[in-house]
């Protein structure tokens, strides 16, 4: 297996560990999320149990067959359900448009796509219009570091470069925040001090156990300055 894709599955594993974290990210999106959804990117599922409870139709995508086969026996039961194994940027995806999509969630996920300029060009074709794009990537140019190359990493975005990208694919950005100022630490020092390659089991059992308390600084503000980068972009309706 290759060393990205094994580390990158421990990974996954341990952050759908984080309940509470992951149930505080939802909130934030769910109200954005409509009724015909296509998820890019969905790993282990951590986030497909949420949308599938949500849509009229749900359509989740990865490039890694293991993946999809996970998903599906979680989800086998869900007539609103199917899985495919796409890459978003390299693969047709033509006969996906039959679904007739209003949102596509990527969270996550463009980081690891070299063309990901492609890749929103992609999703833009994809969706009805109008429609809308839920995207969350990792931010900040200088948090890059080991944590990131091990798990397949292409960058870490800056505002401007990531509003500039999702413009030039037809997108408009509704909506941008900033998410998980804390975390900043933990990722500064075990990826650019420490050089670790994987997220250590200490640092994330202290995370969800406080995450209660780390979290309610998003709640109360808007960060500044966040380790994570969350935007909603539509795809507007063209006046005929």
């Amino acid at each position: 297996m290759d060393k990205a894709l094994r580390i990158g599955q421990e990974t996954l594993r341990k952050l759908d560990k984080l309940t509470i974290h992951n149930q505080w990210f939802w909130d934030k999106i769910k109200d954005d999320i409509g009724s015909r959804v296509l998820e890019i990117g969905c790993g282990i599922g951590i986030y497909t149990s949420f949308l599938i409870d949500s849509s009229e139709l749900l359509v989740s995508v990865d490039i890694v067959e293991d993946y999809i086969k996970e998903v599906e026996s979680k989800f086998t039961d869900n007539r609103n359900f199917k899985a495919i194994r796409l890459d978003i940027a390299k693969d047709d995806i033509n006969y996906l448009t039959s679904f007739g999509f209003d949102t596509i969630v990527c969270l996550n996920v463009l980081e690891h796509i070299e063309d990901d300029t492609k890749a929103l060009k992609n999703m833009y074709a994809l969706l009805n219009n109008p429609g809308r794009l839920i995207l969350l990537v990792p931010a900040l140019h200088w948090l890059y570091g080991t944590l990131d190359q091990s798990v397949g990493h292409w960058r870490r975005y800056h505002c401007r470069e990531l509003k500039h990208k999702i413009e030039t694919a037809g997108f408009t950005v509704k909506r941008r925040l900033f998410c998980n100022f804390f975390g900043i630490f933990g990722w500064f020092v075990n990826g650019k001090i420490l050089r670790r390659e994987i997220l250590s089991d200490c640092l994330l059992e202290f995370f969800n156990k406080f995450s209660s308390l780390l979290l309610l600084s998003d709640r109360l503000f808007s960060p500044f300055i966040g380790m994570s980068l969350l935007l909603i972009c539509e795809k507007k309706e063209i006046n005929k």
